[in-house]
């Protein structure tokens, strides 16, 4: 994309995009770290977005709202950003427009507060054989290779959050792919 940019001499587009590579890089770097602000998490995603909307012109449409008061909250880095990039890669194509939202709020109907993530887009969703390996734990192995992204957090937020997390996968009515995650404000020990 970058080198198609350059030979139509769009300097502005290819300076974006130079930019927005070298933060989104900056943070993948940086994701070996336990756990990251919600702010943080949540500027990566916009900034990952970014990228696709450069890569995909009028075919993206993004949501995103979280309370103020939730933004320093501390969390497992990537937990959102992975499962945007789902929805990008399984629903996103050339011919077809796609929406994506991302929803935060606090979950108080358990025994202690929670931080309520949602992840929702307008693709095709997950077939029954797929939720029912993600469900049952299971990575996911196709023609493309093996997925490991959903799995990973799933084992991520479990070991960090003993019996605490919750990682719900879905499909959307009428269309796409639903998860929720609800993830207790401090980590246990």
């Amino acid at each position: 994309m970058i080198y198609n940019l350059a030979l139509v001499r769009n300097c502005e587009l290819i300076q974006e995009m130079a930019l927005n590579l070298v933060q989104y890089f900056r943070y993948m770097f940086q994701s070996n770290l336990t756990f990251v602000s919600l702010k943080d998490e949540l500027r990566h995603v916009r900034n990952y977005i970014r990228i696709q909307e450069l890569r995909f012109p009028d075919r993206l449409s993004f949501e995103m709202s979280a309370p103020d008061y939730l933004l320093d909250t501390r969390i497992p880095p990537l937990v959102i950003q992975t499962f945007v990039e789902n929805s990008i890669k399984h629903s996103a194509d050339a011919n077809a427009n796609i929406g994506i939202t991302v929803r935060i709020d606090l979950e108080e109907s358990e025994s202690e507060p929670r931080l309520l993530i949602s992840i929702r887009d307008t693709g095709t969703g997950f077939t029954e054989e797929v939720l029912s390996e993600i469900r049952a734990g299971n990575r996911i192995m196709d023609e493309q290779g093996e997925h490991i992204g959903i799995w990973n957090v799933k084992r991520r937020l479990g070991l960090l959050y003993p019996d605490n997390a919750r990682l719900l996968v879905s499909n959307a009515v009428p269309s796409g792919a639903l998860i929720e995650m609800l993830i207790p404000l401090q980590a246990r020990s």
